[in-house]
């Protein structure tokens, strides 16, 4: 089983390192902590690679 860096992760899913990290933080990319570092597998790349997510930033609540 091969693992990547958040870096190599962020580059292949088009997004921010720091975005990588925070989804690790928060439980939404599985991953293992070497050090200070996340490794993630890339199982779990392609898993959640083909979760379906809408693009931008969800709408606030209105308030009346």
């Amino acid at each position: 089983m091969r693992y990547l860096t958040t870096t190599e992760v962020a580059a292949k899913l088009r997004l921010d390192p720091s975005r990588v990290r925070l989804l690790c933080k928060l439980g939404r990319i599985e991953t293992i902590k070497v050090g200070n570092t996340y490794a993630i597998s890339e199982e779990e790349l392609t898993r959640f690679a083909a979760i379906a997510r809408a693009p931008g930033r969800p709408r606030k609540a209105a308030t009346s």
